[in-house]
C-alpha cells in the first residue's frame, strides 16, 4: 500500500508543483493528523519523503508539524495551532503542503486562507467518505481510498464461518467515533452477526473484554489512538497489548499489522514481508503479466487463533 501510495504522491507532486529545471530548495510541509509515530500514517510520510528524495534529484526542505488535538474535539487550539504555521512560514512561503488523514485535511481547508492560500496542497492517506465534506480549493489535488468494511466482515466468516460474535476496536476520537457510526450501518445486513462497540471503555476494559468473550468470538481492530478516558495510545503497541490477553482471534484492515497479531485473511499484502514460520496461503497465487497477485488467496497467521478450546 505505502509503495502504491509513494507512486502516485511523487506521480502528482512532479506533474503539478516542481520544475526539474529548477534547483532551487523546495519547502515542502508534511502536516500529520497525529504525530508521525502513529501508524499507518508514519509509514505514508516515510514513503512520501522516501519517494521525493530519491527521484525529484533536488533539494528539499521538509518540515513536519502533528495536528494533536485530531485526537479530540475541536477546539481554540485549532486557532492557535492556524496561526503559529502562518508565523512559522510566513517569509518563507511554502511550495508543497501534504496532509495526511481526514482530520489534517478537513483542518488545513479551514484554516487555508488564513494560512497557505495560494499554495497547492495533496490531501492524502484519508478516506473518501469523511473527505467528501471537506470543502476543497481548486489548489487541492487528493489521493484517496475507501475502506471496505464489508470486506472485512465477509473475510471474517470464511476464514472462521462459525463466528457469532465481533468485538469492534474504533476508538473514541472524533475519527473514530464517526467510523464507528459509518460501521454499525454498514455491518446492519449481517444478521447473523452480534457487533459490540468498545469506544467508550477505557484501555484496561478493553483488555478485560478482550480477554473475556464468548466462544465463537473475534475482534475486529480498526484503530484506538484515544480510548474512552481520552487515553492516547499507537495503534501498534495497544494491538500488541490486546493480543497479549485476547482470548480470541483479531482482524484488521490494515496489512502494516500483519505480524503484529492480527489473523490476515483474503486481503492485500503486496510487497509485504510475511513472518517465516507463522503464514500459509489457501490458494495459490498467480501472475499476470509480470506482477505477482495474491487476491485469490489468503494469507492467514495461523499462530493467532485463539478461540477456546479449539
Amino acid at each position: 500500500m505505502a509503495r502504491v501510495f509513494g507512486t502516485i504522491v511523487l506521480t502528482v507532486i512532479s506533474i503539478a508543483v516542481f520544475s526539474p529545471a529548477d534547483a532551487a530548495p523546495r519547502r515542502v510541509l508534511l502536516l500529520e493528523s497525529y504525530d508521525n509515530s502513529f501508524p499507518p500514517y508514519s509509514n505514508y510520510e516515510v514513503c512520501v519523503r522516501k519517494e521525493l528524495t530519491n527521484q525529484l534529484k533536488q533539494p528539499i526542505d521538509f518540515f513536519e508539524a502533528s495536528l494533536a488535538t485530531a485526537r479530540y474535539s475541536q477546539s481554540a487550539q485549532d486557532d492557535l495551532f492556524a496561526e503559529y504555521l502562518r508565523a512559522l512560514f510566513n517569509e518563507h512561503p511554502l511550495d508543497l503542503t501534504i496532509t495526511f488523514g481526514s482530520p489534517a485535511a478537513s483542518f488545513f481547508e479551514q484554516h487555508r486562507a488564513q494560512l497557505f492560500p495560494a499554495t497547492p496542497a495533496l490531501l492524502a492517506a484519508a478516506d473518501e467518505r469523511p473527505m467528501s465534506l471537506i470543502p476543497k480549493a481548486d489548489n487541492d489535488a487528493a489521493v484517496l481510498n475507501r475502506i471496505d468494511f464489508t470486506s472485512v466482515i465477509k473475510n471474517i466468516l470464511k476464514v472462521l464461518p462459525d463466528t457469532k460474535n465481533v468485538a469492534v476496536i474504533v476508538g473514541n476520537s472524533p475519527i473514530g467515533r464517526y467510523w464507528a457510526s459509518e460501521m454499525q450501518k454498514t455491518f446492519e445486513p449481517f444478521t447473523s452477526l452480534q457487533f459490540t462497540y468498545l469506544n467508550q471503555l477505557s484501555f484496561e476494559e478493553i483488555k478485560q473484554r478482550a480477554a473475556s468473550l464468548p466462544p465463537h468470538s473475534v475482534i475486529f481492530f480498526a484503530l484506538l489512538q484515544v480510548d474512552g478516558t481520552g487515553g492516547a495510545y499507537l495503534d501498534d503497541v495497544a494491538l500488541t497489548e490486546i493480543h497479549q490477553v485476547a482470548n480470541a482471534p483479531i482482524f484488521s484492515y490494515i496489512d502494516d499489522f500483519f505480524g503484529m497479531g492480527i489473523v490476515g485473511g483474503a486481503a492485500s499484502f503486496r510487497g509485504r514481508s510475511v513472518p517465516p514460520g507463522h503464514c500459509r496461503r489457501t490458494a495459490n497465487s498467480r501472475r499476470r503479466g509480470s506482477e505477482k497477485h495474491r487476491d485469490d488467496c489468503c494469507w492467514i497467521d495461523h499462530t493467532c487463533f485463539r478461540w477456546p478450546g479449539a
